[in-house]
């Protein structure tokens, strides 16, 4: 199996009174997981040595090709911007669902 056998996704965004709720939910082998973050204020460009700028800034993709090879490719953006979160949500064992997509040959 495949990551791209992920089956349903869905993304919910609110604000109310200045403040911005993110959801983004997976269906993965019948289980629905589901992460989120709440935040305020402005979005600012990431600090030049923030963890944030570490994980997001990535110029370059992987795929696994159909032979089993994987392919590297070159990513093109804009800088983002992030918002500070006041708190965040993960349901679910993530861990496992992660553990599992590693191992998908």
């Amino acid at each position: 199996m495949r990551i791209t056998s992920l089956a349903q996704q869905d993304t919910n965004e609110r604000k109310n009174n200045g403040v911005r709720s993110l959801e983004y939910g997976w269906q993965y082998r019948g289980d629905w997981l589901l992460i989120g973050a709440q935040c305020s204020g402005e979005a600012a460009f990431f600090d030049t040595c923030s963890e944030e700028k570490f994980i997001a800034e990535h110029y370059r993709g992987y795929s696994i090709q159909r032979d089993g090879g994987t392919v590297e490719y070159h990513v093109e953006h804009p800088q983002w911007r992030v918002w500070p979160a006041s708190s965040y949500l993960a349901e679910e064992d993530l861990s496992s669902f992660y553990d599992r997509v590693s191992c998908l040959p």
